[in-house]
């Protein structure tokens, strides 16, 4: 029933049919990301440079003209 609008968002069936009956019971704000118990995740903020850098960083640390040319190893 709910395989169409899952495979257009990528997500599960099970999924799908768990936000709709979020939705029917509490609308819009049943979709709200709720709190989660454990440790909350740590964001990693890098700027473009940074990224750039890190992406074009080989395995022992030479610089690539290719970036991502290092990243399938």
């Amino acid at each position: 029933m709910y395989a169409r609008a899952a495979d257009e968002l990528g997500v599960s069936a099970m999924t799908v049919s768990k936000w709709r009956k979020r939705f029917m019971e509490s609308r819009l704000e049943g979709l709200a990301d709720t709190d989660r118990p454990g440790r909350p995740k740590t964001i990693l903020a890098l700027s473009d440079l940074e990224r750039e850098q890190l992406t074009r960083l080989g395995p022992s640390g030479e610089v690539s003209s290719h970036p991502g040319q290092y990243l399938d190893r």
